[in-house]
């Protein structure tokens, strides 16, 4: 039998949650210097094959803010909506709750969505939106 973890120990759990909870709300932030722009991949073979692509802009900013301005409408696209929704919730996975301290002072802007017409699935833009913001984070400062 394996010894315990000491990380997945009870009360090192509590600690963390508790932790995690007091700076989430706590207003702890971070900001970015710059403009900048990002492109979030998602490409992977399962079961079956998941494409997808985000493309973004983030600039510092009062608040949290997210916009679309996209060339290319995505009414004709399936799912176009749903694909769009899932890349702004990947992209804020990391910048709200992943990145410590967050980062909440930022402009998201949605440059572009890159969908196959068989291969894009609503988890693939999500993880695409996730990626686009760790390529973000790497330029915050800490």
């Amino acid at each position: 039998m394996l010894a315990p973890d000491t990380a997945t120990r009870p009360q090192d759990l509590d600690k963390y949650l508790s932790d995690w909870v007091s700076d989430l709300t706590s207003g702890s932030t971070t900001s970015l210097a710059s403009v900048m722009q990002a492109r979030g991949l998602y490409s992977r073979v399962t079961n079956h094959i998941q494409d997808a692509q985000v493309i973004l802009s983030v600039a510092p900013d009062e608040d949290l803010s997210v916009s679309v301005e996209m060339e290319h409408p995505l009414e004709s696209v399936e799912h176009g909506e749903d694909y769009l929704r899932a890349a702004v919730f990947g992209v804020l996975d990391v910048l709200l709750v992943e990145a410590r301290p967050s980062v909440r002072h930022v402009r998201v802007t949605i440059l572009d969505l890159v969908v196959h017409p068989t291969n894009s699935s609503v988890h693939a833009f999500r993880m695409a939106g996730r990626d686009a913001a760790r390529k973000v984070l790497v330029e915050v400062p800490r």
